[in-house]
């Protein structure tokens, strides 16, 4: 009796953490070349972890400070969808989106959990960056692009 209370408990609790763990969809935009993540001083926070893919990147920290940028690079002029989740237990991170002469398109501060979707234009040729900026940050950062 007492091996299938522990059974069950052990499958409801993996039951739960699937469920918990959300499934990113990694798009394949035509026109749009993405790399990343980069970093412009090093990363002293131990717990730092992040991953990319063709559409997105995302990362996890428990003490941030610093910037890191994932490049974009439109094949043509266009409108693309800026999924982005923010969170934060403490501290501050700023989000924005840079060409390649450095003129900011679209910037947020953040000081607390925060999930939306923007658009920003992009121009044939043109190199962007998605900079994020944490100031003794802990959480996360999640940013998908999708062509419109």
């Amino acid at each position: 009796m007492k091996s299938k209370i522990v059974f069950l408990g052990l499958f409801l609790m993996c039951i739960f953490s699937l469920n918990a763990q959300k499934e990113v969809k990694d798009f394949d935009n035509k026109s749009l070349v993405s790399s990343g993540t980069y970093f412009d001083s090093k990363i002293t926070d131990s717990k730092w972890s992040n991953s990319n893919g063709k559409s997105y990147t995302k990362a996890k920290f428990s003490d941030y400070t610093g910037t890191s940028h994932a490049n974009l690079s439109a094949k043509k002029t266009m409108s693309v969808f800026l999924d982005y989740k923010i969170e934060l237990k403490k501290g501050g991170l700023t989000m924005e989106v840079a060409d390649g002469k450095g003129n900011v398109i679209f910037k947020h501060d953040f000081t607390q959990t925060e999930e939306a979707t923007v658009t920003v234009d992009l121009k044939k040729e043109e190199n962007y960056q998605i900079r994020f900026t944490g100031k003794q940050a802990k959480g996360s950062y999640f940013c998908q692009w999708k062509e419109k």
